[in-house]
């Protein structure tokens, strides 16, 4: 399988947009950083920090989008908890309780006045839908990263971090509808066996010791497989590295 790596603090730009702090973060795509096919579906993509797998995500648009616009920026400003844009979504729990619910899964008592007090100042404007809701798993990331996220202003946030696009060989015989099944086979698969801690499928109290297992090789294996049984060709690896 081919790779082509990156240089992703060259792709994407991290500067202060505002005096909101934590949440004043805005993660930019630069543009014509990088060629268009670079950063097009479709296929399974992967997101490490320090050289362990964190998520596991699907792109499924064929030869169009970006996947920095659509998928990785927003990952990036929930996964840190810096971005401006993060919300906390809607559910039934009244705003007090929703608040409950993610400071119980916050240890470190920097990010529990960051959130509080930024809660306090803006409370309507995060729990609803902003278009880049975080998760507890996510929170409960950024709570174990926060003292490395905290203080940071400038692209230095994405040392870290590394992006996996696999792009996957479809003909243009196939339908839309059978390549969107196809890849989320692939991802179903991935997903039941390694559970990354930014995932939905991670349960803290029941997987805390498969992150350590999660390594690049070992998934990065199991995707080859997965695709080999399902006969999907990898086209080649895009591979950005903070």
């Amino acid at each position: 399988m081919d790779i082509e790596e990156f240089d992703l603090k060259k792709i994407v730009s991290a500067s202060i947009k505002d005096d909101g702090w934590p949440l004043n973060m805005e993660f930019k795509f630069i543009k014509n950083s990088v060629e268009q096919e670079a950063v097009q579906g479709a296929g399974i993509y992967l997101i490490s920090f320090k050289n362990l797998i964190i998520y596991i995500g699907k792109f499924q648009p064929v030869n169009r989008n970006n996947i920095f616009n659509d998928r990785w920026l927003r990952h990036l400003e929930t996964m840190t908890f810096r971005g401006y844009r993060v919300g906390f979504g809607r559910n039934s729990l009244n705003n007090d309780d929703r608040m409950g619910e993610f400071c119980g899964v916050i240890i470190n008592p920097g990010l529990e006045f960051a959130l509080c007090g930024r809660i306090y100042h803006d409370e309507p404007e995060r729990f609803k839908d902003t278009g880049v809701v975080t998760s507890y798993n996510k929170l409960r990331f950024a709570d174990q990263y926060w003292d490395g996220f905290v203080d940071l202003v400038d692209n230095s946030i994405l040392t870290d971090f590394s992006f996996s696009l696999f792009k996957f060989d479809f003909s243009s015989e196939q339908s839309e509808s059978i390549v969107k099944q196809k890849i989320s086979n692939v991802e179903k698969t991935l997903l039941s066996e390694f559970k990354p801690v930014c995932n939905r499928e991670y349960i803290h109290n029941k997987h805390y010791k498969l992150p350590k297992k999660n390594t690049r090789n070992a998934i990065i294996e199991k995707l080859i497989n997965v695709c080999d049984d399902n006969q999907i060709t990898i086209l080649k690896e895009y591979l950005y590295k903070g």
